[in-house]
């Protein structure tokens, strides 16, 4: 007799409380003995079990369990993981729906109609003797001279199901016309990933074309649903659409303009002269659409037809363009909706038109519900916050948008993280409330963690290591990076296809922004402070496990083929200057040579070579077409050993710092000399080289023609030495930068810091010869105005310190006449004077700090003839 008994008891499944119930069958005695018969077992077997009646379950039952000692926040986390985990594999399932559904409908067989033809084959096959008598069959039962009649063998089924799939994406009079199902199939059948150009360029070689399809199933069919169309087969849309109404473009329907500009619109733009295309088109269309108004077509222009015209002009970054289109809105009498109010906010942001921006969104605001700005709206003007480092108004939109009743997602506070960080990178744009914002801003990440787990984003973790290197908490930095760089080689390499090539590889995963982070975290190290989130339960806690997370030994990291091992020390926390150093300097080789797939030393004499050289001398005509030779080979030298989307200014100058901040001298002028180099210093070498070169050849000339017996020795003789010598200069130049306006001011605070005079000197002499070159000259007025402005104040204030005080006011007085002078330019210079009680020197630089301009003269004069 079979005994039950049952308990209850909870078991945590993916967050979720679940009670489980188990059942305990007690083994039969003969079972435990071994020694029964297949009689007994047969017996078993038939032997109706006694039912046990099940009484449902309550929540007396669980007694037992103090559901109050669960915490309500981790379990609410838990629902929403579990949550998020059903989406994601929701969305697992659909794709691989589509992908299945694409299989079966590429073997343009119907199994189901497979099956009933099988069978009919195989009664067919075996009722042979009976069929004998009946008149002759092929070898499939189908008798001969009647098979359409009577049947329908393999190949009808094969086409005929091919045929009913292709006439779910296309009219059935277009699938007639192609003649290719196959086709069809091929290209429509995945909607993920549709491509309707072999379509319509196959249907424009038809005579037909459109004609004879109903208005209403062209739209429903082909209009609405063909995208990503190439220039040229838009224009045979066009085309075919114009025979369809006969060339009447009064009967131009509004689909059929919202369907071309949408192509349009969503055009790569590959080759530059492909925008020009595209925009004359679009204005073609619109002409078209204006001389139909003119016949009284009955057709309406829409507010989404036009916006596909502004969304061009916008990744066009064209303001004739843009104007073209918002002029349309009023010609055509149409208010503009809150996409396209959306969509010109964003094009004036990304132009940097920061007054049209505020008054573009300002409109959306107070016009009706249905133009108030959206998630998309807001997040685009918090971008605008963060450039301008305005926290205080980046907070009351953040309120704004709370208040509006719009849920802030992780984007959102993803923003206002890294607004926050960049305010507080000083007390003059924090209003000396570096550490309030920063704190602020890591609440915004706790937000994300909460709401997404352990997932995070590239945006969310470049949001946290900008708020850990502002603070100066390397040990966080640190971690950050290796988890991203680590975590996006993983995914490159699993996903890449064919043969790897790391060079390709690590230029996708080495991130210049979050590598200039992790410098600024080296440079704004202090071992006196201590790490903000260290201040309060939470921040440790968040601290704590992604340090913990990170092994810099990489043991953990070749537990497969697709590990990777960064050059970071071995601790969790740095405590001294020359680690620092060191482990910056590996980082930046690390990131210069493709994760060690290049070297910085190694030579490229295919590239730069002797006969190269004397090939751009022959090839130009002027000193100016042989730097530009000689430029372009040091560019293509770069572009195929260097990194150099990380070897860029502003990433050179964060790496400079770091010696700064930590108060090496050598270690800055040998970073500084290392990757770096002067124009007038690489303008007097190819001059003078190229000089050389011409004289040397016409030489040559005059003594091949004297004495051609050793013309040969004496030119080989000549070019040697300089040869070598510029080929050698110009690969030393693979690994720098041309030095410029940020880098002699980053120079003169640097010889601030270390208090030297020669270095001082140095940067002013350098920078007075960089003002001559080109590529200062070639800079706008205003931005050489606001260099020269922000030397000069440097000078002022590297003087000063030095107690220089007589050099420091010819710096001001030498440059008064094009540089306005303000108080805090020079205040330190001012205090000085006043400690060595120089009357004459203070009464000389007040007035020139004090001074009017002209306009403020004129207008006092005015006012006082006015008196």
């Amino acid at each position: 007799m079979l005994r039950y008994t049952r308990n209850y008891r909870l078991h945590n499944v993916a967050s979720s409380l679940i009670l489980k119930r188990t059942a305990i069958i007690p083994s039969l005695q003969g079972l435990r003995r071994g020694n029964f018969s297949q009689d007994d077992t047969t017996n078993l077997n038939n032997k109706k079990r006694r039912k046990r009646k099940v009484t449902s379950i309550s929540l007396d039952d669980l007694n037992s369990v103090n559901l109050k000692k669960v915490n309500t926040k981790e379990l609410e986390f838990k629902v929403r993981q579990l949550k998020e985990f059903t989406k994601n594999l929701k969305a697992q399932i659909k794709r691989s729906e589509s992908r299945n559904e694409k299989r079966e409908t590429e073997d343009d067989i119907d199994l189901e109609e497979i099956n009933k033809d099988a069978d009919s084959v195989f009664e067919n096959l075996s009722n042979h003797e009976r069929r004998k008598n009946h008149k002759v069959q092929n070898h499939l039962g189908i008798p001969i001279g009647n098979s359409q009649n009577q049947s329908t063998n393999l190949s009808s089924l094969i086409l005929g199901s091919s045929l009913e799939q292709a006439q779910k994406f296309l009219p059935s009079t277009l699938v007639t016309r192609l003649n290719d199902n196959n086709l069809v199939l091929k290209c429509l059948t995945d909607k993920t990933r549709q491509n309707w150009n072999p379509i319509i360029k196959s249907i424009s070689k038809n005579r037909e074309g459109l004609n004879g399809i109903g208005k209403n199933k062209l739209n429903s069919t082909l209009l609405s649903s063909v995208k990503g169309l190439y220039f040229d087969n838009i224009e045979r849309l066009d085309k075919m659409l114009l025979e369809y109404v006969d060339n009447d473009i009064t009967k131009f329907t509004t689909e059929m303009y919202l369907s071309l500009f949408e192509n349009l619109s969503n055009i790569k733009l590959t080759d530059p002269n492909m925008s020009n295309e595209v925009i004359v088109k679009m204005k073609e269309l619109l002409e078209r659409y204006d001389e139909a108004l003119i016949k009284g077509t009955d057709t309406k222009m829409t507010q989404y037809i036009l916006n596909n015209g502004i969304k061009f002009a916008s990744k066009l970054n064209n303001h004739e363009h843009m104007e073209y289109f918002l002029t349309k809105f009023k010609g055509y009498g149409i208010i503009p909706n809150r996409i396209n109010y959306t969509t010109v906010l964003q094009y004036y942001i990304r132009m940097g038109i920061s007054k049209k921006s505020w008054d573009i969104f300002d409109t959306m605001k107070f016009l009706s519900k249905e133009h108030a700005p959206d998630l998309i709206a807001y997040n685009s003007v918090l971008t605008l916050c963060s450039r301008d480092k305005d926290y205080s108004k980046a907070l009351d939109i953040y309120n704004e948008m709370v208040n509006s009743g719009i849920n802030p997602g992780t984007s959102t506070r993803t923003i206002m993280a890294k607004i926050l960080a960049i305010a507080s990178r000083d007390s003059f744009t924090s209003e000396g409330k570096s550490e309030s914002l920063r704190l602020l801003g890591w609440k915004f990440i706790h937000e994300i963690i909460e709401t997404t787990g352990s997932k995070l984003s590239h945006k969310s973790l470049e949001s946290m290591i900008a708020l850990a290197a502002y603070d100066g908490d390397v040990g966080m930095s640190r971690a950050l990076y290796h988890c991203y760089v680590t975590t996006k080689y993983r995914n490159v390499v699993q996903n890449w296809v064919g043969k790897r090539d790391y060079v390709k590889i690590w230029k996708s995963v080495l991130d210049p922004r979050m590598l200039n982070y992790l410098f600024l975290a080296y440079s704004n190290y202090n071992s006196n402070k201590l790490p903000l989130l260290l201040g309060y339960e939470q921040g440790i806690l968040l601290r704590r496990n992604i340090i913990n997370s990170v092994d810099y030994s990489g043991r953990s990291e070749f537990d497969d083929d697709l590990g990777v091992l960064l050059p970071f020390l071995p601790v969790t926390e740095i405590k001294h200057n020359w680690e620092l150093l060191a482990e910056s300097r590996a980082i930046w080789h690390f990131n210069l040579e493709y994760g060690g797939s290049t070297s910085l030393r190694s030579t490229s004499e295919s590239i730069v070579d002797k006969s190269t050289i004397m090939t751009a001398v022959e090839n130009s005509k002027t000193i100016d077409d042989f730097k530009w030779n000689i430029f372009s080979k040091i560019h293509e030298l770069k572009s195929q050993t260097i990194n150099t989307d990380v070897l860029n200014s502003i990433v050179l100058n964060t790496y400079l710092t770091i010696p700064i901040k930590l108060h090496d001298k050598k270690e800055f002028v040998l970073r500084l000399k290392e990757f770096t180099f002067q124009q007038h210093d690489f303008d007097s070498k190819i001059e003078s080289f190229y000089l050389e070169s011409n004289n040397k050849m016409v030489e040559d000339n005059d003594k091949n023609s004297s004495s051609p017996s050793t013309s040969e020795d004496t030119s080989i003789e000549l070019a040697e030495d300089p040869n070598d010598l510029l080929a050698h200069y110009i690969l030393s130049l693979k690994h720098k930068i041309l030095a410029n306006c940020s880098t002699y001011e980053l120079t003169m605070k640097a010889a601030s810091k270390f208090n030297d005079i020669k270095l001082a000197t140095e940067a002013w002499e350098e920078r007075g010869k960089f003002r001559k070159s080109s590529s200062f000259q070639k800079l706008a007025q205003n931005n050489r105005m606001e260099s020269d402005t922000k030397f000069a104040e440097l000078m002022v204030a590297f003087f000063s310190s030095q107690k220089m005080y007589t050099d420091a006011l010819h710096v001001v007085m030498s440059s008064k006449r094009y540089i306005d002078w303000k108080y805090p330019m020079v205040k330190n210079l001012h205090r000085g004077l006043l400690e060595i009680e120089d009357s004459r020197s203070i009464d000389i630089l007040l007035d020139i700090v004090n001074r009017k301009s002209k306009v403020q003269t004129i207008e006092e004069t005015i006012s006082s003839l006015t008196l």
